[in-house]
């Protein structure tokens, strides 16, 4: 189970724990031994401060997995995301999160809610349920059997888990445009440390096959300024209202002119460079895309394949299955799909199919000024009188 379902079903649980313990009791009463069970595991101390507990754990791990699961993460941001997590985390394991610290407040609803309810029901004094001792440290050894262990555990994941944070900060540094500073006098000492780390790090002495330290760091100066130039350029780009006629590094200077270069922007305009020219750098950031700093990408890759694949496309081909798939990932957005376009080279398309094209022609016509709505596709042609 991942972590945001988990915070969604410990957050309900808190938030319904009376109606819960209301359902079990009478579920109970009327003869149900695995709803008591429930029942004796839900109404008590032990279980709300748990519950308590992982809210505010999971809370922290939410905002973490959702922040490196964003399309465009900036792998210099990741360093500072893990941080800030194991930071919070250890701030709970000196004193109490915001769930732990109302959870008498929560005993006391729950008491409440359950007292009255039983009131109501005219319940036998001999079934109602006792009601709940407030917690407190002195009463209750829950701090040392449940949670320092389970605090140092997932703080210790977390470390385990993103051992080399320095050198996913090298990559960015290096090699993300949008990391680089502003004034080309602080172009000079820019990234110094962090190359050295990459050079060192990928550096196989004598292998010609990967990448020439030596020769990388001669290159870095050269390679930050003509970075920094492409960034230039882009600025005075991005003030004018139509792409000059250029080149292809200027085509994808004025695509990318709102969001700014990534490292995936910068190869492709690199691959277009003679080979001579940057070759170490062009290394980095072919390693650098295939760095999995998130699974993100693939899981949506799943999802869309199952929403492609169904039940009654199940003879698709791959090759066509490949195509669906990158436009389904990749592709524009559906409003800037041209639908007349592809309504008019389909009816070019010679008559493999039994469809009579000249009666469609007849009925249908595409009007090219008329404004519809993708979303539904009877809007897609217009009825035109004859």
């Amino acid at each position: 189970m991942r972590w945001l379902s988990v915070q969604g079903a410990v957050t309900a649980c808190l938030r319904s724990c009376s109606g819960l313990i209301i359902h079990l009791h009478y579920l109970k009463h009327e003869g149900n031994a695995q709803a008591g069970g429930y029942l004796k595991q839900l109404h008590n101390v032990r279980t709300l401060f748990t519950l308590s507990l992982l809210s505010d754990v999971l809370e922290v791990c939410n905002n973490l997995s959702k922040a490196l699961q964003t399309k465009e993460l900036n792998l210099n941001d990741v360093p500072a995301l893990v941080g800030h997590a194991i930071q919070e985390l250890e701030r709970q394991e000196k004193d109490y999160g915001t769930s732990l610290r109302v959870l008498n407040k929560t005993i006391r609803e729950i008491n409440d809610t359950v007292s009255k309810a039983m009131v109501e029901a005219k319940v036998d004094s001999s079934k109602v349920l006792k009601p709940l001792a407030e917690f407190s440290r002195s009463s209750f050894d829950f701090d040392k059997t449940i949670r320092e262990p389970f605090l140092k555990g997932v703080i210790q994941n977390l470390k385990d888990r993103f051992p080399d944070t320095e050198l996913l900060t090298a990559f960015a540094t290096v090699l993300d445009p949008r990391c680089y500073p502003v004034n080309r006098q602080d172009l000079r000492s820019y990234g110094k440390a962090q190359h050295k780390k990459l050079t060192d790090h990928y550096d196989a002495k004598g292998d010609k096959s990967t990448l020439d330290g030596a020769r990388a760091t001669a290159d870095w100066p050269s390679f930050k300024r003509w970075v920094w130039d492409l960034m230039q350029k882009q600025r005075e780009l991005k003030a004018l209202d139509v792409c000059p006629e250029g080149n292809v590094t200027d085509n994808i200077l004025w695509e990318t002119r709102e969001k700014g270069l990534t490292p995936s922007d910068l190869l492709r305009i690199a691959n277009t460079l003679h080979e001579s020219l940057h070759p170490c750098h062009r290394k980095l950031l072919r390693i650098m895309l295939v760095v999995p700093a998130h699974t993100a990408d693939v899981e949506r890759g799943f999802s869309a394949m199952g929403r492609v694949k169904t039940k009654l496309r199940s003879r698709l081909e791959q090759k066509s299955l490949d195509r669906l798939l990158r436009v389904s990932i990749e592709g524009p957005p559906l409003p800037d799909f041209p639908f007349h376009r592809a309504v008019e080279k389909w009816l070019q398309v010679p008559k493999f199919r039994k469809f009579d094209r000249e009666m469609f022609k007849k009925i249908y016509r595409v009007d090219p000024a008329y404004s519809f709505d993708p979303i539904t596709p009877r809007h897609l042609l217009k009825v035109t009188s004859q």
